[in-house]
């Protein structure tokens, strides 16, 4: 989109952003690959995937070019800080939007890679809890004390 604009604009916002993509940062992909992206997305998911990539990933790699940034970069600097906070969804949620940002660039000859596949497993895995189900009509007696709105009745 930064390309298409500079196009709009003329040639002298033309020439930077040729510089820029000659050597793009993460901050110059990133707007790219949310403009095609994103549109699918219905509003609400768009915005916390925009807002999610401003303050969880931007801030840190945001400036680096594309080919300067490697495992260990996304590691040291977006990855592991977050789950030194034990936010594990999080963490997976950030690996996942990074490795879309990178599939992209890969698609358009940025980068040779998409590395961050191979950080598959290096990660504390999401806990899940699984619950039974009340199989048995006598298990349902806790629930018959409760009030049910009329609204979710059938």
């Amino acid at each position: 989109m930064a390309f298409r604009k500079a196009l709009e604009n003329g040639s002298a916002e033309l020439d930077r952003c040729k510089q820029d993509w000659q050597k793009p940062s993460f901050r110059v992909v990133a707007p790219d690959w949310a403009d095609k992206r994103l549109p699918a997305l219905a509003p609400k998911t768009r915005q916390k995937s925009q807002n999610f990539l401003d303050e969880k990933i931007l801030p840190f790699i945001g400036d680096l070019p594309l080919t300067d940034i490697g495992p260990q970069t996304v590691l040291s600097q977006v990855l592991r800080p977050i789950e030194a906070r034990c936010n594990i969804e999080t963490l997976h949620k950030a690996k996942s939007l990074l490795s879309q940002i990178f599939r992209y660039a890969v698609a358009n000859g940025l980068v040779e890679l998409d590395f961050t596949l191979d950080l598959k497993g290096a990660f504390t895995p999401a806990s899940h809890v699984h619950r039974a189900a009340i199989t048995d009509p006598g298990g349902l007696g806790f629930f018959s004390g409760l009030s049910i709105p009329a609204k979710a009745r059938p």
